[in-house]
């Protein structure tokens, strides 16, 4: 179906990004080093130039480049959606230039480091001869040269391969199966998002966009996986409530959120995008987010580190903490998920471990020991023999 016409004029998140220059800018930070490392050029440099023009100069070459690189993806992509559709391969961008023209009516406002596809599992194998037969060479996960079963294994465990394009100048693409990483746990699938998808024009050519509801939840979503480590996502997330909001209903969006699982990844975006008083709350949300006081304060802290200017990456065990704690459930329930996290961060095996020693499919679960008596070896070499560390 079209993509309907929204109820906000687009609009760059004026008062969100303004507090951002003017903070970085009077704390003394680095603003282009800030602006890059929170991949906000091109927003950054749209905005300095109607409220900040003694700082145009300082971003108008790191914005100019950024745009081009934009405009390339864009096309790049196009071209891409455009194979699929010959192949009769229904496929869904994600984020990228698509986004950016969802967000803002304009394709050059966030360049992206990859392209997202995102495609039905049943649809996988025939993607990848699209891929293939374009140029492209899959790079991770590394499955040349794994048996079968192995191979299985790997792709059990993430959500999407990575392509390396066939031309230097080109973008990397990524091809999803699933929206999220599957120890998210989240009810969302990707024939779920490709049904509900939605269509609109993008420099001439058809293509397939997320419905409102479902950009609202995979944006905060996204956002979460990341603890918000980048203005980017909360820009994101701010501006497709203010460009779409109007067209969604506040109860059916929390509704689908709990039916999901997905509704504490999408309270601590709005309660985020509340603390920096980028927009009011609905009721419905507002009341919702009274039942969760400590998605305040975690705001309130991602917010802090956001103004610090730096990009948080949380060690391991912090972030399996954040990642269990934004599950739904009980204390109980929080618990069970922290431990499963951590089985499968430090024991649950690697590519590398499938390379390292090839078992047959019945022995399978020896690899579970593989896995700590690698990494034992790599921490204090000679201990266990000889493993191969290749990464």
């Amino acid at each position: 179906m079209p993509l309907p016409v929204p109820g906000e004029s687009s609009s760059t998140c004026p008062n969100l990004l303004d507090q951002w220059i003017l903070h970085w800018q009077a704390s003394g930070h680095h603003l282009v080093r800030r602006v890059r490392e929170h991949r906000v050029v091109a927003l950054v440099y749209q905005r300095v130039r109607l409220k900040f023009p003694p700082l145009e100069p300082l971003l108008r070459p790191l914005a100019v480049e950024y745009q081009l690189r934009a405009l390339g993806q864009a096309q790049q992509l196009l071209d891409l959606v455009q194979e699929f559709r010959q192949a009769r391969v229904p496929v869904l961008p994600l984020k990228g230039p698509v986004l950016s023209y969802q967000l803002w009516q304009d394709v050059a406002l966030r360049p992206s480091v990859d392209l997202d596809l995102l495609v039905r599992p049943r649809d996988l194998t025939r993607s990848w001869d699209i891929l293939r037969n374009l140029g492209y060479r899959m790079i991770a996960p590394a499955l040349h040269g794994l048996p079968q079963h192995l191979q299985a294994r790997v792709l059990g465990r993430v959500h999407h391969t990575v392509w390396q394009p066939p031309e230097p100048f080109q973008t990397p693409v990524e091809l999803h199966w699933r929206p999220l990483d599957p120890r998210w746990a989240v009810r969302l699938t990707a024939a779920a998002l490709l049904g509900r998808a939605q269509s609109t024009v993008l420099m001439g050519r058809p293509v397939a966009t997320l419905h409102p509801k479902d950009l609202l939840l995979y944006l905060a979503l996204h956002g979460t996986k990341h603890q918000w480590n980048r203005l980017r996502w909360l820009s994101d997330f701010v501006q497709a409530w203010v460009r779409w909001g109007p067209l969604v209903d506040p109860g059916d969006l929390l509704a689908d959120a709990r039916k999901m699982e997905a509704l504490k990844p999408l309270l601590l975006g709005f309660a985020l995008m509340a603390r920096v008083g980028a927009q009011h709350l609905p009721e419905p949300v507002a009341s919702e987010l009274r039942r969760f006081p400590y998605l305040w304060r975690l705001a309130r802290d991602l917010l802090e580190d956001l103004q610090d200017g730096r990009v948080r990456r949380p060690g391991a065990l912090s972030q399996i903490a954040y990642e269990a704690r934004m599950m739904e459930g009980g204390r109980g329930f929080v618990l069970i998920r922290g431990l499963r996290l951590l089985v499968q961060r430090f024991l649950a095996p690697t590519v590398a471990d499938f390379r390292a020693v090839r078992f047959p499919l019945r022995w399978i679960p020896l690899y579970y020991l593989i896995r700590p008596l690698r990494w034992l070896s790599q921490k204090f070499p000679g201990f266990a023999g000889s493993w191969s560390h290749d990464a």
